[in-house]
């Protein structure tokens, strides 16, 4: 007596969707989070040279504060004029801390970033 399923003169493979989609499915979730981890967003360790650098240029009678007084009463983003007035090195740091220079700005009386 022969098997119930014969293909090409052998018994076919208990295969399934299931067999392949399930694998495969595991396979690329378990790459997407490996991936993630790579690209985890830095932590923010200079938050105190943050403040002390936003504190700086808000600094009433300072020349950028002039500058970014008008602007951001002009309706510009008080975070982005900050960054615009910062060199590269502190540009980053700002980026970095973005949540948390926002919230000190709003601390300082300055609108939130839109």
């Amino acid at each position: 007596m022969t098997p119930p399923l014969i293909r090409e003169g052998r018994p076919a493979s208990h295969w399934s969707p299931a067999t392949v989609w399930l694998p495969l499915c595991v396979a690329l979730v378990s790459a997407a989070l490996g991936m993630s981890s790579a690209f985890a967003l830095e932590k923010c360790e200079a938050l105190a040279e943050v403040r002390a650098h936003i504190d700086s240029i808000v600094k009433a009678g300072s020349s950028q504060a002039e500058k970014f007084r008008s602007e951001v009463k002009s309706g510009a983003d008080s975070l982005y004029v900050i960054e615009q007035l910062s060199s590269e090195d502190m540009g980053h740091k700002l980026d970095v801390c973005r949540y948390e220079a926002v919230e000190h700005l709003v601390k300082l009386g300055f609108p939130p970033a839109h």
